[in-house]
This record gives structure tokens, sequence and C-alpha cells, in this order.
């Protein structure tokens, strides 16, 4: 089976088959020690271990937040009450006097920590404070900061917050019409092809987004047709919307003359790739990523896209992500993210989905021979992000956001079902330690 989601003009190459993927991600599994304190529901919450005690979080759907509390979550009641995604600003304590009747989330009370409780000494504090319109929120929301009230004096302390995350207020879909808006003409289709004497001419065709001064990211299948080798004759050129367009426009409308894979001079603005190093996808070391960088000249003026906060490892192999407790920006099951890509040669789109799971390569395709090296060139313990969505061929290498408007990935696979889209995505843990290394440029 063949894992790829790069389009070829005259022989569309092979894709992974969706009943594996289905398959796969239907199953739930636990989310890793870090989490995203922010999810979409109550049976998000992970499971309430001794490691989490006295850990706040907030659940969208109930605008509530619960904390943990010996083995179960329990709701934090406000006596304050306002606008906002978290239900309110200023400071606030614990006011519940009776416990829930569920035995998952029942309501803290001020016998929670008693000395009869397994949980520290003292009642649980929450205090919230308004954030306004800017970086941390686009569209402003609540800081909430949560703690056992160790000293009994009903004031949260700094020393006493064991809990501080923001609550942003503004939907995924209002939050991707954003970044559309800042970022579509960062965002481009790249054509890759070729003049073979023995194979005759070909084509492929995906997504690449500007990270730096001159340099496209994309993936290493797309830059080379998944063959590792740039070959005599080979081309790659990146095609990006000219600004003339204004971007609600190309959101609502797409691009007047563009269809399928003849990009139109009226359009796009044509950029021919001068170096590529495909060093990510071709190494056989344990730090290999379906990844790809090319030197774009004359892009100067179109902005790098942000990427999330992840923590990255000089040693090889070691690059972490979004799931590390050192990252800011957490992820986790139900979290809303979009995608902005050129899915079916067509675009530039945007396609909102949902993270189903966060889990390693070889857990996923669970095979004898290791598909995840030989064909994704992804090591078997790297862990990938899998969401629910719409994509389809061409969408390969595009950016995948968060909740704060932030790359969180880079798509590189999945399947395509009519209505529905399963796709996997490299975190941006692979990017940043890639991004740290030098560049092996091959000159084209």
């Amino acid at each position: 089976m063949k894992l790829n989601c790069a389009l070829s003009v005259l022989n569309i190459l092979n894709v992974m088959n969706a009943n594996l993927i289905l398959g796969c991600v239907a199953k739930k599994s636990e989310p890793a020690a870090a989490i995203n304190p922010v999810v979409s529901t109550e049976q998000n919450l992970p499971t309430c271990t001794q490691a989490r005690i006295s850990t706040m979080m907030y659940v969208q759907s109930s605008q509530q937040f619960f904390v943990c509390d010996s083995s179960q979550w329990r709701r934090v009641e406000s006596s304050t009450s306002g606008t906002g995604g978290a239900g309110g600003t200023g400071s606030s304590s614990s006011t519940a006097t009776t416990p829930g009747a569920t035995a998952a989330n029942s309501t803290v009370n001020s016998a929670v920590n008693s000395a009869a409780s397994s949980s520290a000494v003292g009642g649980y504090i929450l205090s919230k404070t308004a954030i306004s319109p800017g970086d941390e929120c686009r569209y402003g929301g609540t800081r909430a900061e949560g703690g056992l009230d160790a000293n009994k004096n009903g004031v949260l302390e700094s020393t006493e917050v064991t809990s501080s995350f923001p609550v942003c207020d503004g939907t995924i879909e209002q939050i991707g019409k954003d970044a559309f808006r800042k970022y579509v003409y960062s965002i481009g289709l790249v054509v890759a092809k070729t003049n073979d004497l023995i194979n005759g001419a070909q084509m492929s065709g995906g997504t690449g987004w500007v990270v730096g001064d001159g340099l496209v990211l994309t993936n290493g299948h797309v830059a080379s047709m998944d063959s590792g080798v740039l070959t005599s004759g080979y081309e790659i050129w990146v095609y990006f919307p000219k600004t003339q367009y204004a971007a609600d426009t190309i959101l609502a409308k797409g691009l007047p003359n563009y269809a399928g894979f003849t990009p139109s001079d009226k359009d796009f603005d044509a950029y021919k790739v001068s170096a590529v190093d495909l060093t990510p996808y071709t190494t056989t070391t344990s730090d290999s990523a379906d990844l790809a960088f090319l030197t774009v000249p004359g892009i100067s003026g179109r902005a790098a896209l942000p990427l999330a906060d992840a923590v990255v490892s000089s040693s090889a192999g070691a690059a972490t992500d979004l799931t590390d407790p050192a990252a800011k920006n957490f992820l986790n099951l139900g979290d809303g993210v979009f995608n902005i890509n050129y899915s079916q040669v067509q675009g530039p789109r945007l396609s909102l989905g949902t993270v189903t799971t966060i889990q390693t390569c070889g857990a996923w395709l669970k095979t004898t021979t290791s598909q995840c090296t030989t064909e994704l060139r992804v090591p078997d313990n790297r862990r990938l992000l899998f969401w629910w969505g719409y994509g389809d061929h061409g969408g390969s290498g595009s950016p995948v956001f968060d909740r704060f408007g932030k790359v969180a990935g880079i798509f590189t696979f999945g399947s395509a079902p009519p209505d529905t889209f399963t796709a996997v995505a490299q975190l941006v843990g692979d990017i940043q330690y890639w991004l740290s290394k030098p560049r092996a440029w091959k000159s084209m």
C-alpha cells in the first residue's frame, strides 16, 4: 500500500487506504500527560490521576471550569458572572456548598480539601481576569488562574497558583477566516515537473508556505515526486495569489481564472525555485521527516506564518511537539483546527476540522514492516496529529493551525471520502527542529 497525497496529472499517485485510516482514528486513546487545559466537552477531560491533582481545566460546551480532586473532576463554581468565554471577569472563589451527583464530575465545595480528603489542605480558588483583544487572544477572552488556598485566607496568592491559562473568545471558523485574510498571500501552490526521457513529462502538485525570508516549506514527497531525487531537467515552481484580489473574495469565490493544474498569470505570481533541501526526507537517521525547504527568490514581501511554540532538542531524533509540558499551546482531543490548502489542486481554500487523536506513527499503522520509515519517512515513535475535516490531493504540505491562529503542524497524507476527510499531520516540533539545522542546498 502506497501512502501519498501528491497529485500527478498523467498518473494519479496511489493514496492511503481510507478503511485503514478510519479504523485507526476511530479508536480513542488516552491523551499524553501534557494536555490542553481547554477541552470541547466533559467527555474529553483526561483521567483524573494523582499527578493531576489540583489541575484545572475549562470545558467549552458548558463554559465551566473543573479541577482534578482525588480521582474525580469537580466543577468550580464562581461567585461572579459576566461576558467572555470563561463566564466573567475579575476574581472569584468556588462557592458551591454540596457535591454534584455524578461520580465523574461533582462540584467543588469548602469540604473538598478538608482533613478527611486525599487532596491538599485548603479550598480551591478560581481567579478570572479579562484579556483584551491582541496576540494572546485575537477576540479577547479571560485568563483563568486556580490553586489551593493553602493558608485559608480566601485569596489566591501567586505562590498558590497551580493552573494558569487563557480562555479565548471566538470560534475556530472566525479565527480561521482571520488567518486566511492575513496569510493567504504567503501560502502557495507548489508544482514540481520534469521531462524524463524514459518516463516522459510528469508533474505533481502540493501546497507550500513561507517560513522565512525567501524560504518556503512543503512536503518532501511533493518537492521530489516521491523519489527523494531531483533529476536532470527538474523544475519546481511556487504560485502565490496576487494581492490585487481581496482575501475575502478568494475565500468566498476562489480565484476567477484558476482551474486545476493551470495556474493563470492573472491570478498568481509565479516564482521559480532556485534551490532545494531534501535532507529531512532523504536522511536515514532517526530524525527523518517528510519535509522539504525551498529557496524562492523574489518573495521577500510575503510574511512568514507564525509557528506554535514547540520544544526543540539539539540531539538527533529528539524533536518534541505540542504534547510536551514545556510547550505553551497544547493540542487535545476535540480541539478545533483549520487548514489552508490547495486540495484537488484548487483553492486556496479554508478547511475546518477537529482533532481526533495524537499518536505515534507505529501505533497507528501497526504493520510488521514499518511503512512509517520506508514510505512516510517518519520514525515509528514520532507523534502525528489526526483530525477530521476536508482536503484532498494537492493539500500535502499545507499548514494546520491551532485555536491561536498559529501553525501546529504540516498536513502530509490522508484519505478522502466524499463528505469527510481523515487528515494526518507532522507536528510543529519537527518543523522547528529542522528549521534550526543548517541547510544542505541543491541548486535547481
